[in-house]
This record gives C-alpha cells, structure tokens and sequence, in this order.
C-alpha cells in the first residue's frame, strides 16, 4: 500500500487496513468474512488478509493500492568449523569483536527450543537498549525462558489458521517442533557448550521479518525462500530491501536443489546470498571385513550395525548404482557403489525402488572424527546455482560457507537421523554462518581493503531496468521518493557475470564500470592481479590504485 494516500481520517496505519478490509462484501459467497491478520509497516507497507477472489477485486479499487499476492509455501533449505575457520579466543575477529557483544540477530525460522544449553546466558552482557522485541508467551513457552542470550521469540501462525480453518497446531508459540530452527539459531548465535556431540561424533515469513526490523535486530538470517516469484511478490526482497535501508544485513540460504544451474532462490540484489560448502572433516565408519581387514569410510549411522554371510558384489555394470532396473536383478549381496555422482541418488535407488540388496555394514563402535579431509572447502552438490531466475544479471550466491556436517543445537523430542540419512547437512546452516566474500574468511573482515558500496538509489536504478512498473518497483521501494532518472544494470557490485549466447560464435564485450572505497588506514596502493576465465580476456583500468590519506574513491572499468 502507498502509505501518503492515508486519507487524514485515520490515525494509524492499522485503523486504515482495517477499514479498507472490512469495506468489501462479497457477492458470490454470502459466508465470507473479510478479515485482517498481519499488518506490516517496518519491512513493507500492506497487511494480510483472508479474502475471496471477488473482496480481492475489491479490495483492488481502494486508495493508495500497489499490489497483492497470494500466500505461497516457503521451502526451508535444510565443533571444529571455528578452527576450520581459523577462528580462535587469541586472535582475529573473535577477540577484535569481544565475541559479537550488543550484535542482535534475528533467526526467521520454525522456532527454537529454549531449554538448549546453547541458549544458556552464561557470561553475556546485559541485553542492549535499543531492543524493542518481547518474549511472547505461548504453548509450552513463558516469558522466563527468555534471558540474555535469547533475548526474545515470537510466532506468526495467523496466517495458516486463516486459512486451514480445521488446521491442528501441534505448537501454538515459538517452541521449535521441527528443529531446524534451533540448528540454524545456535549455529548464528548460540553459547558455549562443553563436550557438544552428535551421538559421539565431534512459518509467518514477512511478518517475522517486519518484526524483526522493528525490534531493533542488527542481522536476520533466513534459512528459506520463495521459488519462482518476481521480487515484488517476494516477501523477503520486499522486506530485506527496507533492512537494507536502515543498516540489517540480510543473510539468506541459496537453497538446495543443486547441482542444477539456475535453481537457487533468493538472488535478491539487496541480499547476502550464501552457497553451502564441505569442510575438512569427516565421520568415520569403519567395515570391518574378513581376515582382520578393515575399511575406513564416513557415516553419520548412530549405531553400529552387524552384516554377515553375505558377498561383497562388485560389477563395473551396476557400480555406477543409479539405476534401479539393473539393480532390481542383481544377485544378494552388498553392492559396492562406484564414488560418483549424488550419494543421495545411489542410496534411493538401491533403497527405494524395491530392491533387495543390503547397504549395511558392520561398524566399529568407536566413530572417530577425521580432521583434513581434502579437497576443502568445496561447494557441496545440493547447493542450488546461478543465475538466479529472478534476475540473472547479478552473479549468485554471493559467498559460500560451511554448510555441511555443521554441528549445533537440535530439539531433543525429534529423530536426529534415521537408517538411509547422512544426517541434516542443508544449505540452512551455511547462512547464519556467513560473512566474508567468496569462501567465508572472517578475519579477513577486520582489514577488508577495497569494498563496493551501494545504496538504496542503485538498486532501485537497478530495478528501473527490469520492466517493473512503477506500482511493482513501489511495493519494493514503498516511498516515492526514489525515481527512474537514470536507470543502469551496471549495479556497483563485487562481483561480475557476462550473459552470452553459447550457439552464436561472434566475440562478445561487456564493460562494467565500478567505484572501489578504501577504508583501510590512511594512504594504500592497490594492484590488479587478473585471473580469467578459460577463452576469455579480461582488462581492469587502471592497473594501479593509489589512495591518499584524504582520497576515498575511485574509478575503475
């Protein structure tokens, strides 16, 4: 909604929602009844509401308004990483930063389980003055299991009740049920806690973010998107843009529908991005064979497991294992699989098509953790890929950060693994651990040298070159005080993509235009070192950059 046409009637923005709400009577369907559930005024302007297509059309008519959507299905992207990334209590960000002392971090997720010794206020400072959230109390949830380290929770079910009028609540309050938002929290921001273990092994998004950003967070990392929605019906660019405005960084998975070119979500411009990627550690199992012979592979199995009198099949035939038709004829026996291709894959096929075969061994009950697992880190395979759909001219994701067999806080009421799972090592806890760019280097960040800046008017440049109305680009903006007056693709971004015709054999030239801020110390010189991509050449100008102790900015092509 276009908040300047409030007529002068209203005195607040909700009592505005409210009428415009209630004003519509459909005509079709005599049991409706139109009714607000959110309004939302911090990370957009507008409000949800339970509608029928013939109020919606209505509704349409009303002063002041932009746009509206449908309510859409979010797809959540499902010890040693400190030392893997050189993080240590000495030296670096850690000690720099005092361990991230008066940082807020809003977590948009399924909620968190308070009793978690990751969530324990052990040694933290008072909860900073700026915040203006609460601890909302609910089903199973009270205020007191709030402190100084979860300094606040609330839940946004209204929606769904809305609209699943016959709908159960398994959780009616912020209590993690499902556990994912308890892994990715603790992981963003949870305590210390001694001998942490893995059995012996070292919804309401909009509204969530709108809440966030008026409680004063200073980070919100989202372990979700929206896939195949332009950015004005995106909830989250919508609200990550007005986070943008007042200084939140916005982290966000990429998702997980790797390896797939052109699969990720939240490609937003105005958003972190983060890609999920392996560390240099591995859970061992070991197969313990005839003849004393042992074999060490990795599993996150919780148990140890006893096969016998069965032969070890190997066939060059099925060993690629991603066909369930050869598999289905294959002798008994344990298949050994060839290390190719997704594991995932091999595993459904010989499990869940029917098949006979084994794929158990048996294992020591000693789980040793393997430290410098080479290569890493590499980008994991379910890590979705660029472009991004929603626009490609911006290179996503933007960063990478360990996101496999991440290790944190889990809800003790749920499985943690099954037979045939490796656990959950999704995108999900590559986001709350992200900053940096490229491969996350944290203490990199105290000295970052050259940065690319941007501000809200370059984006919204940006914006002025997709075809978006003024209406769509205003749902985003929600302020007419940006305008189209000079539009440019050529976003002042750290990184760069080319898009070309791979059937048309003319060369092609793109140019892209920058300006470089020092904020490092005083006067600093700056050279290019170019590494391109095969069949391509690349020129940077000037080759050198010289700041002096009062020269900030500079040029670059």
């Amino acid at each position: 909604m276009d908040k300047s046409c409030m007529p002068k009637v209203f005195t607040s923005h909700l009592s505005w929602y409210s009428s415009i709400v209630d004003s519509p009577k459909s005509t079709n369907n005599t049991q409706s009844s139109p009714s607000l559930i959110y309004s939302y005024d911090s990370g957009s302007h507008g409000f949800s509401a339970f509608l029928s297509a013939d109020e919606l059309e209505k509704l349409k008519m009303s002063p002041g308004f932009l746009s509206a959507y449908p309510d859409r299905p979010a797809t959540v992207d499902t010890t040693h990483t400190p030392e893997f990334l050189s993080l240590n209590t000495y030296s670096g960000l850690w000690p720099a930063s005092n361990y991230g002392e008066n940082v807020i971090i809003g977590v948009i997720d399924s909620g968190v389980w308070p009793e978690s010794e990751s969530f324990k206020d052990d040694g933290m400072s008072p909860v900073p003055s700026r915040w203006k959230g609460k601890c909302e109390e609910g089903q199973e949830f009270n205020s007191s299991m709030c402190n100084s380290k979860l300094i606040g929770a609330k839940y946004f079910n209204k929606g769904v009740i809305a609209a699943n009028h016959r709908i159960t609540i398994s959780m009616n309050s912020a209590r993690d049920t499902a556990g994912h938002g308890t892994h990715t929290s603790s992981t963003a921001c949870g305590n210390y806690v001694d001998g942490v273990s893995f059995f012996g092994y070292a919804k309401g998004t909009a509204r969530g973010m709108d809440e966030a950003i008026h409680d004063g967070v200073d980070v919100i990392s989202i372990s979700m998107g929206f896939d195949g929605v332009p950015l004005y019906e995106d909830p989250i660019a919508i609200a990550s843009f007005a986070a943008m405005e007042k200084g939140v960084l916005v982290s966000s998975s990429a998702g997980n529908e790797g390896p797939y070119l052109g699969t990720l979500h939240n490609g937003i411009p105005w958003v972190m991005t983060v890609a999920a990627g392996t560390i240099d550690r591995s859970f061992a199992g070991i197969v313990s064979l005839g003849k004393g012979k042992t074999i060490t592979g990795w599993t996150l199995f919780p148990a140890a497991a006893l096969v016998q009198d069965l032969t070890l099949i190997y066939n060059k035939t099925l060993s690629a294992c991603n066909s369930s038709v050869l598999l289905s004829n294959a002798p008994g026996g344990i298949i050994i699989c060839d290390n190719i291709g997704s594991l995932y894959t091999q595993v459904y096929e010989i499990t869940g098509q029917g098949c006979e075969q084994q794929y158990l061994f048996q294992m020591n009950l000693k789980h040793p953790t393997i430290l410098g697992t080479k290569p890493a880190p590499t980008v994991a395979s379910y890590s979705s890929r660029g472009p991004s759909p929603s626009y490609p001219g911006v290179l996503k994701p933007d960063i990478m950060a360990p996101g496999s067999l991440v290790l944190a806080a889990y809800i003790p009421n749920n499985y943690a693994a099954s037979i045939g799972d490796n656990g959950d090592v999704s995108l999900s806890f590559a986001s709350p651990l992200a900053m940096g760019a490229g491969q996350i280097d944290p203490n990199q960040a105290l000295d970052p040298g050259l940065i690319y800046d941007a501000t809200p008017q370059d984006y919204v440049n940006l914006m002025c070159t997709m075809n978006f109305t003024q209406k769509q680009i205003m749902t985003i903006t929600r302020s007419k005080s940006y305008d189209c007056s000079n539009p440019s693709a050529d976003l002042n971004y750290p990184s760069f993509i080319a898009l070309y015709d791979p059937n048309v054999s003319k060369a092609t030239v793109k140019v892209f235009r920058r300006t470089v801020t020092n904020v490092g110390e005083g006067s600093a010189t700056y050279k290019v070192k170019i590494v391109q991509p095969e069949g391509s050449t690349v020129t940077v100008l000037p080759k050198t950059l010289v700041f002096g102790k009062h020269m900030r900015n500079k040029p670059l092509v």
